[in-house]
């Protein structure tokens, strides 16, 4: 799978619709969710999607890629790597560039044109805050 290597996944149960390639936060009982915030506390990224309508057919799972991974995510926006590109999350799960105050959970390794490109990046989680 080009774009994907050292990538450890677990299954996570899901409550709601959720996209394929976004950063994922834990919420209660265990379900994972798409982040919301730069300041979320993002466990991994979701590898599969999962429409409403599975979701309402019962229990449903998706593998999680978990850090310290290069993997694929998808971009909110265009991001430039001329220097270092630390990447957080925007309001939708997606990589945007981190920012002062962010919490940085990797850095791009390759550039997005624009917004819902799919982008490498090195998933690191802890890489501290800007």
């Amino acid at each position: 799978m080009a774009g994907f290597q050292n990538v450890q996944s677990v299954h996570m149960p899901v409550a709601a619709a959720i996209g394929q390639l976004l950063f994922v936060e834990m919420g209660a009982n265990g379900v994972v969710a798409a982040a919301n915030a730069a300041a979320d506390d993002v466990v991994g990224i979701s590898l599969e999607s999962r429409s409403a309508a599975q979701v309402t057919a019962g229990d449903v799972q998706i593998p999680v890629a978990l850090p310290g991974c290069k993997c694929k995510v998808t971009a909110g926006a265009a991001i430039s790597i001329a220097s270092a590109a630390p990447v957080t999350s925007n309001a939708s799960g997606q990589a945007v560039l981190a920012v002062a105050t962010n919490k940085v959970l990797g850095y791009a390794l390759q550039a997005a044109g624009a917004a819902g490109d799919q982008i490498e990046i090195l998933f690191l989680k802890g890489a501290g805050v800007l």
